[in-house]
């Protein structure tokens, strides 16, 4: 597998363009403790969503495996939530991008994963924070899960392209 650098430059050009203001990031870093609280539930939702997923379901085969892939979702759910958006968690992204390519996943469910963290963290959002705070806070949430489809997918089109040259 070539080992393409973090292009940081061009990742941050896309994190500028999302537009994640100040009060948007205060939001999440409040709300961060109950998040974090359901990362596993997060990790056993993931799990047993794609389990069902005929093609991915190979990937996810065995109780090792399971248990793990358990343990690195959760791991995502909370950097995601404790993380700023900055080149240490763009470099992460990236690495999830490349490493996706390494396991032979299929863009579409990556696509479809973030989809499915959306619903899960919107369900949280409607169930768990207050009215008045929850326009902000899903704002925030749609804004950085917006980034961390564009890292992804930019590291698994040139790690793919890459391969392929």
């Amino acid at each position: 597998m070539t080992d393409l650098a973090t292009p940081h430059q061009r990742l941050r050009f896309l994190l500028e363009r999302i537009g994640m203001e100040r009060d948007e990031e205060d939001s999440l870093r409040a709300f961060a403790p109950l998040f974090v609280a359901q990362r596993m539930a997060f990790a056993d939702y993931f799990y047993d969503s794609f389990y069902t997923i005929s093609e991915t379901r190979p990937l996810l085969a065995g109780e090792s495996l399971a248990t793990r892939m358990r343990s690195v979702w959760a791991g995502w759910f909370n950097a995601f939530f404790t993380s700023k958006a900055d080149d240490e968690f763009l470099g992460y992204l990236w690495g999830v991008g490349v490493r996706h390519v390494e396991v032979g996943l299929d863009q579409r469910f990556s696509n479809l994963g973030f989809a499915m963290i959306r619903q899960f963290c919107h369900r949280v959002v409607s169930q768990d924070v207050p009215f008045k705070e929850r326009g902000l806070l899903l704002s925030a949430i749609n804004k950085k899960l917006d980034i961390c489809l564009l890292a992804e997918t930019t590291a698994y089109i040139e790690t793919t392209v890459s391969c392929d040259i």
